[in-house]
């Protein structure tokens, strides 16, 4: 954003700083629309689709104050998606008669591991 768009370090952080309010707001509250309303993997593909919208819009503006309302509608729909693939693998080990305790773990770990070797830095 500084380099190709001109936006200053403050306005790049503002930017940057939608994520963490989102981070506060937003897993609760979606948590509490997959439990009673639509199934968590039903909410997931929706959150991602709307995200990657947000996305697409992203790549067409060069306003900083618009890049941050955004961004911020990005952070909102992604941010949940953390916590709704813990309740799919969950709900996956328990219709397979695995123990979530016991099984679900590892998975966790070697996700972390696989998405930490893919990162680009």
């Amino acid at each position: 954003m500084i380099n190709t768009l001109n936006f200053t370090g403050t306005q790049v952080g503002v930017v940057y700083s939608s994520k963490g309010l989102a981070a506060i707001l937003m897993p609760s509250l979606i948590g509490i629309v997959a439990d009673r309303w639509v199934k968590a993997n039903i909410l997931y593909g929706i959150l991602h689709f709307l995200g990657a919208i947000a996305l697409f819009t992203a790549a067409q503006i060069s306003d900083p104050s618009i890049m941050f309302w955004v961004m911020f509608f990005n952070s909102l729909v992604y941010m949940p998606t953390l916590a709704l693939s813990n309740t799919i693998s969950n709900v996956s080990l328990e219709n397979k008669g695995l123990d979530i305790m016991k099984n679900f773990p590892p998975i966790r770990v070697f996700g972390t591991i696989g998405y930490s070797c893919d990162v680009d830095y």
